[in-house]
């Protein structure tokens, strides 16, 4: 298989227009090691910041730290979550594409 068509194979798989929404299968692990976790995330592109739930940071027993100054973040419907801690970096893969980023706790 020449590498044009394997291009092409990895861009369709990794291709977010492509799929029907924003809501992919990714696998989270601590940037210092420590055991991959699978996790459903939406993304969204018009988001300043990344977001994940207190639930799913306590049943994996992911890193945080308090925010020096909490602040306040509405969502859809017009719900207001108080965004206090961030978490440590970690590795965000979906295929073969990685992100290293923290996430505001809410």
């Amino acid at each position: 298989m020449d590498l044009l068509k394997i291009q092409e194979i990895v861009e369709d798989i990794n291709s977010l227009p492509k799929r029907k929404n924003n809501i992919l299968k990714f696998s989270i692990k601590p940037i210092d090691g420590g055991e991959e976790v699978d996790a459903t995330v939406l993304i969204d592109s018009g988001s300043d910041l990344n977001f994940i739930h207190s639930d799913f940071v306590k049943k994996h027993g992911i890193a945080t730290k308090e925010l020096a100054e909490p602040f306040r973040v509405t969502g859809l419907g017009n719900d207001v979550s108080i965004v206090e801690s961030i978490t440590d970096k970690y590795i965000f893969r979906f295929h073969n594409h990685f992100e290293v980023i923290n996430q505001m706790m809410f």
